[in-house]
């Protein structure tokens, strides 16, 4: 035997077989409030445990009768993505790609002077082609989206990116990106700098 009891009205289950007790403001107020209460309740002290699909549904008929289902299903279609969301307390998920003070060279990161200006580029880049050597003479943030980048600098250091990876790119030193897979390679990019300020400056190769 399991037993529940509610401010707007009670039920039980003995042997498979569902009763409810409610007062006698059968208004439709009442209905909604008992609805609400019992879907709340449900949700969060979870008696969804001893309540199959099949008692839970004589519970609503014998409460409303078949006339006001539709009512109940409109309300419930309405409360329902509010109030779970609000029940189980979803919030967004956050994952910090990367949190540093250097490029991926090792220097420090200076910000320019002037009017700060963001601005933001994707890239793309066909198999087997590159960019050209080239500086930036601002600090820049790119992110990999799709296919495989390989960056060279003039000493001989190579970083090698795959998508999914964050970059933190050089300042003021030449450096060319290549695509070295086999499909093309798009690149989101951010760049702080100040207005007026290019964002790259070509380099001899």
């Amino acid at each position: 035997k399991s037993q529940m009891r509610l401010p707007w009205a009670s039920f039980k289950r003995r042997n498979g077989a569902a009763t409810i007790c409610y007062n006698e403001d059968d208004t439709l107020l009442n209905s909604v409030m008992c609805v609400w209460t019992m879907g709340f309740t449900l949700l969060k002290y979870q008696a969804v445990h001893f309540l199959d699909d099949q008692c839970l549904m004589a519970i609503i008929v014998t409460f409303l009768g078949y006339e006001r289902m539709r009512l109940v299903f409109i309300f419930l279609a309405l409360w329902f993505p509010f109030g779970a969301l609000a029940l189980n307390g979803d919030k967004p998920k956050v994952i910090q790609l990367i949190k540093t003070t250097h490029s991926w060279d090792g220097k420090q990161i200076v910000y320019p002077p002037g009017q700060p200006e963001i601005t933001g580029l994707l890239i793309e880049i066909a198999p087997g082609k590159e960019t050209g050597w080239h500086l930036h003479p601002l600090p820049s943030f790119a992110f990999i989206l799709e296919g495989t980048l390989e960056v060279m600098l003039k000493d001989g250091k190579i970083k090698r990116l795959q998508a999914g990876d964050p970059l933190v790119e050089v300042v003021n030193t030449p450096h060319n990106g290549r695509n070295v897979g086999t499909t093309p390679l798009k690149i989101m990019v951010f760049y702080a700098g100040a207005v007026g300020q290019k964002l790259t400056l070509e380099q001899p190769g």
